[in-house]
């Protein structure tokens, strides 16, 4: 693999587009002097070979933005700032495609051709033909209509696969038969299995020659026969890696001050708390899902985000990022009609066009991040291709393999995957074998073997409380301590008799001082952000606030007495917020519900350690009042 350099006065930010054929090379490049270009645009220009390097192409495309390029069997066809045009490769000629000859639309995501006929779609959906023979396009009559018309997301990439078109947005996937009228909108199929708690976003897209598709996006790839309504997801895992230092390059022999090192602190902290909130959502996901979803265990070879495709006969070209850096990547070899990977290799940048010809791999990067790496790379593509069938690799990882490659990782690793993979009693096993706490336990160590046993793992609160309270004791000022530093106790408030206690209630009120400080509180403990979810509000003050009780809710209401809309309404809490399906809330259910400063005691009125329904909407009348939301008493 070697750099295809430019000229030297042309330095090259990223090359956008590439197209071979016919022993050619084009490719639309953007310079880093060209600052009226966008990411996505560029010049074109064409390979050289006497001078082994790119050079601009001159004429009358040279002074427009290029934003997409395709080669069909006699011409080159480019998507251009205010229109498309194509340059026959016989006679050089270039043909500009406007108003004149049918066609409006001043910028398009792609094109596509079957059967002779050119197809392009606009960015916003309008789709034009280009029949055999003729010069003149013609629209067809229904566009590609975006998933919300309100905000419609412009489309990225469209191509064909034998009779079929595809384009994706960021958000959707849409596909057409040539002789059909309408469009199929796809979008959830491509979130099956996806280990990630955000909406995965399409990137890119190449037809298989057979009528099917491969999409990237930036959690896996995914195939899909439109036809048939078949889709095929593989997922990268997700990284749970938290990266230290302040996120931004440094100059060499910088020496942080108090200042930097309290953000770089203050960044760790904020992504560890990302963590932990995605493990809950993720916990809270997969009770309404048939098969769990382990976010961390490979299940694919893919290892990062799809940034390009690129069909070369049998052959898929998947170019990815490198995990979860973002300035490398890599691409991967795979025999798509047997969905095997052949092999793969290294790049320095992310990689955003490839294109082939019989020899060659023609790469192009986005280096805006990575000064000094060449933006245009060529490799042999023959040992790669060449490469024996007994070789080759499933997509799916076998559990004897998986289970091979985790006996290598070191033990903090290996729990670390298990309590982000939903196996707190794995961790429990690697850091505490028979339930011992080893002496020399860290910090990290002590803060997992504690979170392995709150709600989302283990559930159990005594557990929980004592692994916090060694954290707190033998590593005060490391970051884990600083994380649970306002978690006081995960224990239910301790049972009252229900006389006592509603003398006490009345006889005292509501309380408008803040909880106290101590974790020993005797009686009602102050509420703890959950242990689901325990990271997304530390650390947070204790709220100032008298608790909100009225609203007109009865105390002995019960679930009999409620109308129909009142019970709808306990029932939509109770399915959405009750995690272990007991039909009640506990003191961490309601903390997700209501917050880190809800008052346990005025919500949990029997004093059972639990809010049963008259209870639940006692606390959704409360919360109405709060919100300035009109409500009488419930069931009237």
């Amino acid at each position: 693999m070697i750099p295809a350099l430019p000229p030297a006065v042309y330095p090259v930010a990223a090359v956008e587009e590439l197209a071979a054929a016919r022993g050619r090379v084009w490719a639309s490049i953007r310079s880093w002097g060209d600052t009226n270009l966008n990411s996505g645009r560029g010049r074109l220009w064409s390979y050289v070979e006497t001078l082994g390097r790119f050079e601009p192409v001159r004429g009358p495309v040279e002074p427009h933005a290029v934003n997409a390029l395709m080669v069909d069997a006699k011409r080159l066809w480019l998507g251009l700032d205010g229109g498309i045009a194509s340059i026959d490769f016989d006679t050089g000629a270039t043909q500009p495609y406007g108003p004149a000859q049918g066609f409006v639309t001043s910028e398009v995501a792609g094109f596509a051709e079957s059967e002779g006929t050119v197809a392009t779609l606009g960015r916003f959906g309008t789709l034009w033909f280009l029949p055999p023979g003729t010069q003149t396009f013609a629209r067809a009559s229904e566009s590609a209509s975006s998933e919300d018309p309100r905000e419609p997301k412009p489309w990225l990439d469209f191509t064909s696969s034998k009779e079929w078109m595809g384009a994706v947005s960021e958000s959707l996937a849409s596909f057409r038969h040539r002789q059909a009228q309408h469009w199929i909108p796809l979008s959830k199929e491509f979130a099956n299995g996806n280990p990630r708690t955000d909406r995965l976003r399409l990137r890119c897209i190449e037809g298989d020659g057979g009528g099917g598709f491969w999409i990237g996006s930036d959690a896996g790839l995914h195939w899909l026969n439109p036809a048939d309504n078949i889709v095929e997801n593989r997922f990268a895992p997700v990284s749970i890696t938290v990266p230290g230092g302040l996120g931004v390059p440094v100059t060499p022999g910088f020496r942080p001050t108090r200042a930097a090192q309290a953000a770089a602190r203050q960044r760790v902290l904020a992504q560890i708390r990302d963590r932990m909130r995605d493990r809950a959502s993720r916990a809270r996901e997969n009770i309404a899902l048939k098969h769990r979803v382990d976010p961390v265990t490979p299940s694919s070879r893919i290892p990062g985000a799809v940034t390009a495709l690129h069909r070369d006969g049998p052959w898929m070209w998947v170019a990815t990022l490198d995990g979860t850096v973002t300035n490398r990547g890599r691409v991967l070899l795979m025999h798509h009609p047997t969905r095997r990977w052949v092999g793969w290799f290294q790049v320095g940048g992310p990689v955003v066009s490839m294109a082939a010809d019989p020899a060659r791999l023609w790469i192009g990067l986005d280096v805006a991040g990575s000064r000094g790496v060449s933006a245009l790379l060529v490799a042999d593509r023959t040992p790669l291709v060449s490469m024996p069938q007994d070789r080759w690799v499933r997509d799916t990882i076998l559990p004897e393999e998986l289970g091979e490659k985790l006996a290598l990782l070191p033990v903090r690793e290996r729990a670390v995957l298990a309590f982000f993979a939903g196996q707190p009693e794995r961790v429990v096993e690697l850091l505490a074998p028979d339930n011992q706490v080893p002496k020399d336990l860290d910090a990290e160590g002590l803060f997992l073997l504690a979170f392995a046993h709150d709600l989302v793992g283990l559930n159990q609160p005594e557990r929980l409380d004592e692994y916090l309270d060694l954290l707190r004791t033998q590593h005060p000022g490391s970051v884990q301590a600083e994380l649970a530093g306002s978690i006081r106790s995960a224990r239910a408030a301790a049972r009252l008799e229900p006389d006592s206690a509603a003398e006490s209630r009345t006889a005292v009120g509501p309380s408008t001082e803040p909880p106290p400080s101590t974790p020993s509180d005797a009686g009602t403990p102050t509420p703890i952000p959950p242990a689901t979810e325990p990271l997304g509000s530390i650390p947070a003050p204790p709220s100032s606030e008298a608790e909100v009780s009225g609203g007109g809710a009865p105390s002995s209401a019960s679930q009999g007495d409620m109308s129909d809309s009142d019970r709808s309404r306990v029932d939509a809490v109770v399915r959405k917020r009750d995690l272990n399906r007991d039909g009640k809330l506990s003191l961490i259910e309601v903390r997700l519900w209501l917050g880190a400063s809800v008052d346990w005691a005025s919500l949990d009125l029997d004093a059972n350690g639990e809010l049963g329904p008259s209870e639940i909407l006692r606390a959704i009348v409360a919360e109405d009042a709060k919100a300035g939301v009109g409500s009488g008493p419930p069931g009237k």
